[in-house]
């Protein structure tokens, strides 16, 4: 399915493993017909399933993932990423038993995020340690202070702090540079309908969370699906309206410092950038590549799309969308009063 690219504000990059995948006449291809010139280019970007973080501080968005209870990076080069380099290893936290496999070891759970400030991302665990990446390469640390939510700098100071939810609300754990300190509630979660079962009768079904600094003061805040957020500020967090939610993920595409809203949906890819007072009009910015279809009795044979990540891969200080087929839209949008955005 193409979608429209006309006046589209990113450069596309196909990232085809040309030697294997292509033949040479796509390889050798600059253009591709129908698109602006030069809006497409081929070059060598592999890439695979993981979590975008720059992890080396050169302000490239770096490759993150776990293969076999190891943990590995892929460093940007700028043109793709880099052969995989193993940093650690995922702590065991237990064991569980099954029919099908028996006594097998749990791992725990990772976060990722400069929780330490020194401008590279690190590997924090659920059992209360973490790796901290160094000039001279990881460093493995007592990390306290864990708790299942996302990692983002709230308070400014260039260090990344944990933010969860739980039955009573918003809460944060403000990184200390050693761990994660005592919890803090910040806000309430809005509740946006009620649900029915027979084992619980009725309940609260509550919004939906995305964090980023989506008003560009350099703290992240909390975005509701009901149209509300919870800014962050000097003197705490603020409750004010903020229109434009879809289900997605933020990041800053132009480099105005603000996060926008990146999301997909049955015609492509779609950003809604942040005005600093909500997120505006959606506007397609290229199409999710088909890897490959399903069939199921209800709908039949369906295509099935690549998966997304975001992040700055080229350090150009723009957000980038990284297919898992080996494609990334890299982001070349201009300033937010250039844009053009569909209605």
């Amino acid at each position: 399915m193409q979608g429209r690219l006309e006046n589209n504000p990113f450069s596309v990059a196909l990232v085809v493993l040309c030697a294997a995948l292509a033949p040479q006449s796509l390889c050798a291809q600059s253009t591709v017909p129908g698109s602006p010139a030069g809006s497409f280019h081929a070059v060598s970007w592999p890439s695979q399933e993981g979590q975008l973080a720059d992890v080396n501080g050169d302000r490239k968005a770096d490759l993150v993932y776990v293969a076999g209870a190891q943990i590995y990076v892929r460093y940007s080069t700028g043109a793709g990423f880099g052969g995989a380099v193993q940093v650690g290893a995922v702590p065991v936290v237990g064991t569980a038993w099954s029919e099908q496999h028996g006594t097998q070891d749990v791992y725990a759970s990772i976060r990722i995020g400069d929780v330490d400030g020194n401008g590279r991302a690190d590997i924090v665990f659920s059992n209360g340690t973490a790796l901290l990446s160094m000039a001279s390469g990881f460093k493995s640390v007592a990390w306290p202070g864990y708790a299942a939510g996302q990692l983002a700098d709230v308070n400014g100071d260039r260090k990344a702090d944990l933010v969860y939810r739980d039955g009573s609300g918003m809460h944060v754990r403000y990184s200390t540079g050693t761990g994660f300190g005592s919890a803090f509630r910040v806000g309430a979660i809005p509740v946006v309908g009620t649900s029915w079962n027979e084992q619980q009768g009725t309940q609260d079904v509550y919004a939906s969370i995305l964090i980023g600094d989506v008003d560009g003061d350099g703290r992240a805040d909390i975005v509701f699906s009901n149209g509300t957020a919870l800014l962050s500020t000097a003197s705490g967090f603020r409750n004010v309206s903020w229109p434009g939610f879809a289900a997605g993920q933020p990041a800053d595409i132009n480099g105005d410092r603000k996060a926008d809203l990146v999301f997909r949906d049955g015609s492509g890819m779609h950003v809604r950038y942040s005005t600093g007072a909500g997120f505006g009009s959606a506007v397609q910015v290229g199409t999710v590549p088909v890897v490959g279809s399903a069939w199921n009795e209800q709908q039949g044979t369906q295509d099935v799309y690549a998966s997304i990540h975001v992040g700055d891969v080229d350090g150009n200080g723009r957000a980038d969308m990284v297919f898992s087929n080996g494609t990334v839209l890299l982001s070349t949008t201009p300033a937010p009063s250039r844009q053009r955005q569909s209605k």
